[in-house]
């Protein structure tokens, strides 16, 4: 079986790995939301600590390279639309780069966060509201974070059993990619159903149990790093 191994968590003994799950969950979503809003000058700050804390975890970038490509084609594409609409370098360097962070920073949540890990802290953010929500919210999004690297599976089993038959995309790129498209998408629902009735079979229920974590001093560290990077920032931005 063709393994792609972006976007699947790792297991490996670092730091990210060793913070809890809703730490990492809320610094992504926070700093997400962030972004959006940083100039170009103040973007570089997350940016940059994005990409020292990726090489200081060693995450494996030689295997990712292939699969990256995919997002550096989409950042230039947004570079390329945002200079063509503004006619502005700097809008369009700004809009690569916020692009460019939130991968990077889902790629590291990702890496170092299981799909149980993840359900568990959205689990223990909403159980405070409602222990039913926070249980079908949580089998939801396990179940869906479970399936995306079997959709990058499928895409890199397709696409290299094409190629080794000599379907490429040619004189007719058009073409192939529908049907390319198609084979995926046939191929997705057929693991979706699968899938289905082995949790069928199974009694399968919305009951979810969340695996053990606890708060340490990493995660305070790993706050007062974010909130650093976040006023040095905003500072930047004031300048």
């Amino acid at each position: 079986m063709a393994e792609t191994l972006i976007f699947h968590c790792t297991s490996r003994d670092t730091v990210l790995h060793r913070l809890d799950a809703r730490t990492k969950l809320l610094i992504l979503l926070v700093q997400s939301a962030v972004t959006v809003t940083l100039p170009l000058h103040a973007a570089a700050v997350p940016l940059a600590a994005s990409i020292g804390l990726a090489l200081s975890v060693r995450i494996p970038v030689r295997t990712y390279l292939r699969e990256l490509k995919v997002f550096a084609l989409l950042a230039l594409l947004i570079a390329g639309g945002r200079y063509v609409s503004t006619g502005i370098w700097e809008e369009s360097i700004t809009a690569a780069m916020r692009f460019s962070l939130v991968v990077i920073l889902g790629l590291l949540f990702m890496d170092s966060t299981s799909p149980d890990e993840t359900a568990s802290a959205l689990y223990r953010f909403l159980s405070p509201v409602s222990k039913t929500l926070a249980s079908a919210a949580s089998v939801r999004l396990m179940l869906t974070l479970s399936l995306i690297p079997a959709i990058l599976d499928s895409v890199k089993e397709i696409r290299e059993a094409r190629l080794s038959r000599g379907d490429s995309p040619g004189r007719r790129p058009l073409r192939w990619m529908v049907s390319f498209s198609s084979q995926v998408l046939e191929t997705v629902f057929d693991k979706a159903a699968s899938l289905s009735d082995a949790l069928d079979a199974r009694g399968f229920t919305q009951s979810f149990k969340p695996v053990p974590s606890a708060y340490s001093w990493r995660d305070a560290a790993a706050w007062c790093l974010f909130i650093f990077c976040t006023l040095l920032s905003l500072v930047i931005m004031q300048l």
